[in-house]
């Protein structure tokens, strides 16, 4: 396989591209574990979002730990998960930032929660209103689907001040513009 371009910014990944094998990323959703595995993925996560333009969104979930008693029923205080928490959030920044590639653009989070449950968070399908209207990450490939905003331009005369560039001529939703998620045969795996 080898990385193909399309018209407008968009990939392919095929031997041979054709308008079906193009699409177009906005955002990559990399889960991070610190294993061997998640590191190759955040390597490969990072080309990918300076090739195609997307935001990289690196995450780090990690379960609470459980608090247990000794013989005589006093609480066993496990580490401050809080603390280890966030000190995984800047370790993982830095390892995003470390050499990062020109026009790499990301954001990091660490949570604390079992991570096939942070994973669900993102495909319960919780509308969330914006400044373009309602988002929500579609389940069956955790895309973010947004309202498509066509906009004209304006000359400058036409300008009331200088952020006055466009005129919105229409509010499209989102989801009926975008690929169906099983458009090229990828499925997402287990939670764990």
């Amino acid at each position: 396989m080898k990385t193909i371009s399309c018209e407008a910014g968009a990939t392919a990944i095929s031997d041979e591209p054709t308008p079906e094998k193009c699409f177009s990323l906005k955002n990559i959703l990399i889960p991070v574990d610190f294993s061997d595995g998640s590191m190759e993925a955040l390597k490969y996560g990072r080309a990918l979002g300076v090739a195609s333009g997307a935001v990289v969104h690196a995450i780090y979930a990690m379960e609470p730990t459980a608090i247990v008693a000794d013989l005589n029923g006093a609480p066993i205080m496990p580490p401050l998960d809080c603390e280890i928490a966030t000190q995984r959030g800047v370790d993982l920044d830095e390892l995003l930032s470390k050499d990062a590639p020109k026009g790499l653009v990301y954001t990091t989070e660490s949570r604390i929660g079992y991570p096939p449950d942070v994973i669900k968070s993102f495909e319960a399908g919780r509308k969330i209103q914006s400044t373009v209207g309602e988002v929500y990450f579609r389940k069956e490939d955790h895309q973010l689907v947004r309202p498509v905003i066509i906009v004209v331009g304006k000359k400058t005369n036409d300008m009331k001040n200088k952020e006055d560039y466009y005129d919105v001529v229409e509010v499209l939703p989102g989801a009926p513009l975008m690929q169906k998620p099983d458009a090229f045969g990828c499925n997402l795996g287990s939670y764990t």
